[in-house]
């Protein structure tokens, strides 16, 4: 009963536009004659186009998978210098023809590979890092296809998305409901996105995007998905405060040039056509840029109910604030706060955590982008992480692209728990990894 349901609404999003109409929800570019701003899921971080240009590449941040995009190539930078940071997979338009490009077909995907060594030896990491979690061990993270149909920003018009993936880290975000119920530790197959989704010219200029399947999250800046973050390694908020992906159904209003408005219901966090809890999640995320340039996006996200992130407790809430400031077309910075609650945990009642983290990056060249993340979270009831301690992480890290279709990550992470237990050894306060990943895109 539960996917027939899901299917009946998922049908019912593509041919009747104005059901929606009243319910201002995710993710798609509005139809101004000026500039549009798309929100991808994954990683909650924001991407944004004008019109009748070429995509610009955000510092730290390609544009997210789960969006129509153009599929063509960056613009170049000021003083010719040629596009700053790496390309994302659905703008090289290896497998696209031009008759696809008319019809908004797009074919791409990637290979993501890399090694790790760590202070705690071989084996699993107890804690962190995500993905890079083995130590002293070389890890196929991720080979992924995507096939979609983008949407039409100015007219009523209707798309989907597949994105089939496999590896490592499709063992670790293994959903409930998952294609494969027991996956090898190093190497599993899922899909990651599967949804049909509308542009609804109504309401406002920019009008309404309807999305139903299963998607990204919208919540946190970094992604699960190699080519959409800006590190190996993935913090914190990412793992134990978001829901990484989910089923459900989402739109975005895009109200004005500058404001977005996402809502969502969901079945849990990290599903596939499957309840987690005993009632829907909501959502809702407002982006708003200060400026017409968007060089200040605030952002606000609450994501509430039975099962909003993986938890124990019977009801969950999180919030996020997010600060992304463009200070040129050499360096972005994000700052990021999720706190969250969960209520009625088995032996420790009513909990509640923190976190707080700061990312720069720096474009150095056409060919070279150096990074920085620093991090602290707060689980002093042990209820996210198993540990009752705070951790602090610093990770410095570079992102080397020499070809538009390769990327190679070196970076060095520190990370510390106030309560020795957390690692190994059970004798060191922190654990120390050296890590590079390769990702090749096609």
């Amino acid at each position: 009963m539960i996917r027939k349901r899901w299917c009946a609404l998922a049908v019912a999003a593509l041919v009747t536009g104005n059901t929606w109409a009243q319910t201002p929800l995710p993710s798609q570019p509005p139809p101004t004659s000026s500039s549009v701003i798309v929100i991808p899921e994954k990683s909650g971080s924001v991407r944004l186009i004008q019109y009748g240009e070429k995509p610009p590449t955000i510092p730290g941040q390609p544009a997210p998978a789960e969006q129509p995009r153009l599929a063509e190539e960056q613009a170049p930078a000021e003083g010719g210098e040629g596009p700053l940071g790496p390309t994302p997979p659905e703008n090289l338009g290896f497998l696209q023809t031009d008759a696809m490009k008319d019809a908004r077909l797009n074919i791409f995907g990637w290979f993501d590979f890399g090694y790790t060594s760590a202070s705690n030896g071989k084996g699993i990491l107890p804690v962190e890092t995500r993905e890079n979690r083995f130590g002293n061990e070389f890890l196929f993270n991720q080979i992924a296809v995507v096939i979609e149909r983008t949407l039409d920003p100015e007219n009523l018009s209707f798309g989907f998305r597949i994105e089939p993936y496999g590896g490592a880290d499709a063992a670790l975000l293994n959903p409930l409901g998952s294609v494969e119920k027991h996956p090898d530790p190093r190497f599993g197959f899922d899909f990651r996105q599967l949804y049909l989704s509308a542009h609804l010219p109504i309401l406002t200029d920019g009008g309404v995007d309807v999305k139903a399947g299963r998607m990204y999250t919208v919540i946190g800046y970094e992604s699960a998905m190699a080519p959409y973050r800006p590190f190996y390694s993935n913090d914190y908020q990412w793992f134990y405060a978001q829901d990484g992906a989910n089923t459900g159904i989402q739109t975005n209003w895009h109200v004005t040039p500058q404001l977005n408005w996402i809502n969502g219901l969901t079945m849990g966090a990290n599903t596939f056509f499957t309840e987690r809890g005993e009632s829907d999640v909501y959502y809702t995320q407002i982006n708003y840029w200060l400026q017409e340039e968007k060089n200040t996006l605030l952002s606000f996200t609450l994501f509430t109910g039975d099962q909003a992130f993986i938890s124990a407790g019977n009801w969950a809430t999180v919030i996020e604030f997010r600060i992304q400031q463009n200070w040129s077309k050499y360096l972005t910075q994000i700052i990021q706060s999720d706190e969250g609650w969960e209520h009625n945990v088995p032996g420790l009642g009513d909990t509640q955590f923190q976190s707080l983290y700061n990312i720069f990056v720096d474009h150095l060249s056409c060919t070279w982008d150096l990074t920085n993340r620093i991090e602290w979270f707060g689980d002093s009831e042990g209820a996210r992480t198993g540990f009752k301690t705070a951790y602090e992480e610093i990770t410095v890290g570079a992102d080397w692209h020499p070809a538009k279709w390769v990327q190679v990550r070196p970076e060095i992470r520190w990370d510390y728990a106030n309560d020795a237990r957390v690692w190994r050894h059970g004798q060191d306060h922190y654990d120390l990894t050296a890590a590079v990943d390769c990702l090749l895109k096609f």
